[in-house]
C-alpha cells in the first residue's frame, strides 16, 4: 500500500504540479526516504505544537543524505525508473504495479536469501536491494525496458490510426 501511495504523491500529484518534469520528482521522492524523526525525540507539553516541532527534526535528518550516498543514488535511480515508467506510459498504473513487484521481490528475497551486508556492498548493495551495483544495473533496465515497451506500444498505435485513415 505504501508503494501505491509513494507512486501517487510523487509521480502523480508532484509530477503534474512540477510540469511533468521528472528530475524534481525524482529529487523529491529520493529526500523524502530520508525524512525521519527518531522515537525517542521529545516534545513539548503542548499536543498542538508537536508539527511545527517535529519541522526542524525532519530536516535535520536530511543530514543523513550524505552519510549515506549509495543508498541515496539508488533512491534517484528507482524514483528515475518510475518516473519513466510514468512518462512513458502516461499512467501511474504501470510504475505502481513494477513498484508492487519489486516490493514484492524484495521480500520473498529476504525470506530465502542471506544477507551479506558489509561484505562486497558496493557490488551487491544490502537488503535494500537498491544500494548496489547490481541493484542500479536492475534499475535502469527496469525503466529502458518500459521506455522501450510504451514506446513500441505507441508506435503501433500510430501505425494503425495512419493505415485506418487511408481506408475508404
Amino acid at each position: 500500500v505504501l508503494g501505491l501511495l509513494e507512486d501517487f504523491l510523487f509521480f502523480g500529484l508532484f509530477y503534474e504540479a512540477c510540469g511533468r518534469r521528472i528530475a524534481p520528482a525524482v529529487i523529491f521522492y529520493s529526500a523524502s526516504h530520508f525524512l525521519h524523526i527518531d522515537k525517542n525525540d521529545s516534545f513539548s507539553a503542548d499536543v498542538w505544537r508537536h508539527g511545527l516541532e517535529s519541522l526542524p527534526k525532519f530536516a535535520a535528518s536530511l543530514g543523513e543524505i550524505g552519510h549515506r550516498p549509495l543508498e541515496a543514488f539508488g533512491l534517484c535511480l528507482v524514483g528515475f525508473a518510475l518516473a519513466t515508467l510514468r512518462r512513458e506510459s502516461r499512467s501511474l498504473w504501470f510504475g505502481m504495479g513494477v513498484h508492487g513487484g519489486w516490493y514484492f521481490a524484495r521480500s520473498a528475497g529476504r525470506k530465502f536469501t542471506e544477507d551479506i551486508s558489509g561484505r562486497n556492498d558496493l557490488w551487491f548493495g544490502t537488503d535494500l536491494f537498491y544500494d548496489g551495483v547490481a541493484g542500479w544495473v536492475l534499475l535502469l533496465g527496469t525503466a529502458a525496458l518500459g521506455a522501450l515497451y510504451w514506446r513500441r506500444v505507441d508506435a503501433s498505435a500510430t501505425h494503425e490510426e495512419k493505415g485506418q485513415n487511408t481506408q475508404p
